[in-house]
């Protein structure tokens, strides 16, 4: 108060800073009368710790918006020469702005940077200046030359920083190619979304599903005996791989949008396998696209127990053809229920397993529900177990 001149009831003094880094600061107050007498007391002998000054990593996140929802380029893939957008959101709770020429794009192509790396992105919109509830930053760039780049995005805030977040782990995004190149693509089905196989870990008498999406711009079909399946164990090709796949729909003649191929295999041997895919087309150039690249999977392995089981287990009528029944003892008598108790399937057992097509005594097949299953064995004890049947 300025207008305060009346020192002996005591008058108010203020002192504002902003401090620069992280830390815990310490503070102690002095002052002296117009005499230069020293001030007493205990704010004037002590020293006291504080404040504690922090500064939370700024983050970066997805847009958010179509064709940004979990990653930050549009398309995925495209020709030379054309257009790739980047988007990013930068975040800071303090409202900190990034650094000087951050948020950058770093781009690879064969695990090495492109001339110009890394690339300093742009501001969306210049009148956002509020940065705790996030602001876009925007690239784009085109490529002349084809092939599996990948890319990712570093940002620091203005203390130097670093952000945190999804966005700085390595992308393997885009894909560029000429334009009469086919495409292979992931499947857009449950289980394939990302990778080729389903399922990722089964026992070994289980159908391994591969899949991929073969696409070309000019409607030309794969090359014949195309799109094949290379299928590795420990490095090595196993025998008889690569393997031609086949359609899943023959009535299907649009490969601009997409058609699926598929091959099913069952492992002998456990362990932990890799695939790829390979396909040209009917004008022998050669497809690209992620799925060409090497990628590990399935895990195969043995039943570890002798209990009597059924796998799978439940069953998915649109991914299983056969239900395999487990450790049983030679002779039982293998019965199937429906939850009603009605009997829908009877054999008996000879070799200790038994393979079931899905299919009734009077061979129709099995609607989806809950089964029951019974064995009986040769002394007449009777195992009784659940077995699930899905759409």
């Amino acid at each position: 108060d300025t207008l305060d001149t009346d020192f002996s009831d005591g008058k108010e003094y203020f002192y504002n800073h902003v401090f620069e880094e992280e830390g815990t600061y310490y503070y102690s107050f002095e002052g002296k009368d117009l005499y230069s007498k020293n001030a007493t007391g205990e704010a004037a002998e002590n020293t006291k710790p504080g404040p504690i000054v922090i500064n939370t990593n700024p983050s970066l996140s997805w847009v958010g918006s179509n064709g940004f929802i979990s990653d930050g380029i549009d398309p995925d893939s495209g020709p030379i020469n054309e257009p790739f957008f980047f988007r990013i959101i930068y975040s800071d709770a303090e409202d900190h702005p990034p650094d000087a020429g951050y948020p950058k794009i770093e781009i690879y192509l064969d695990g090495l940077g492109i001339p110009g790396n890394p690339f300093t992105m742009s501001e969306a919109d210049i009148n956002d200046t509020i940065f705790s509830d996030g602001k876009e930053y925007v690239f784009q760039k085109s490529f002349t030359n084809t092939g599996n780049y990948s890319h990712k995005f570093i940002a620091f805030d203005k203390y130097l920083k670093p952000a945190e977040g999804q966005p700085l782990d390595l992308s393997f995004l885009p894909v560029v190619y000429l334009t009469d190149n086919p495409e292979l693509a992931w499947v857009n089905l449950e289980g394939y979304k990302t990778k080729g196989v389903f399922p990722d870990k089964a026992f070994y008498f289980y159908d391994f599903i591969y899949k991929v999406l073969y696409k070309d711009r000019n409607n030309d079909p794969p090359a014949k005996g195309y799109p094949k399946i290379h299928i590795f164990k420990d490095g090595l090709e196993i025998e008889g791989s690569p393997f031609p796949m086949r359609e899943w729909n023959e009535k299907e003649l649009n490969y601009t949008d997409g058609k699926i191929y598929y091959f099913s295999r069952k492992f002998k041997e456990p362990g932990i396998y890799s695939y790829s895919f390979e396909s040209y087309d009917s004008n022998y150039y050669e497809a690209f696209g992620e799925p060409v690249n090497l990628k590990y999977g399935p895990e195969v392995v043995f039943p570890e127990n002798t209990q009597i089981f059924a796998a799978p287990n439940p069953v998915k009528l649109n991914e299983h053809k056969n239900v395999h029944f487990l450790n049983i003892p030679r002779g039982s008598e293998l019965k199937i229920y429906a939850i009603d108790g009605s009997i829908v399937f009877s054999t008996t057992v000879l070799k200790g397993y038994y393979i079931w097509n899905l299919r009734t005594n009077s061979n129709a097949s099995v609607a989806s529900g809950i089964y029951i299953y019974t064995i009986t064995t040769k002394d007449k004890t009777v195992i009784t177990r659940k077995l699930a049947i899905i759409k």
